[in-house]
């Protein structure tokens, strides 16, 4: 089974959103809602996201937390 790569910070082709952390997975979700929210498409009303992928890199110790989040319809 080939490795996905980690994508980098921003919104990807597929219109999901990657956001990082040196921290915590919970800041790296922080993140990736933080960048969404810079895009015109999210900045209105209520806007719910579900993570998709989280990544961890790095060896012993950990030096990033990368999460992939996406958009769920509200409705």
């Amino acid at each position: 089974m080939a490795a996905t790569p980690v994508p980098h910070r921003g919104e990807q082709k597929d219109g999901t959103i990657v956001g990082v952390s040196a921290k915590t997975v919970t800041q790296a979700i922080e993140d990736a809602y933080n960048v969404a929210r810079k895009y015109p498409k999210y900045q209105k009303g209520t806007q719910s996201f579900h993570v998709d992928d989280i990544w961890v890199v790095g060896t012993n110790p950990i030096s990033e937390y990368v999460v992939k989040i996406s958009s769920v319809p509200n409705g």
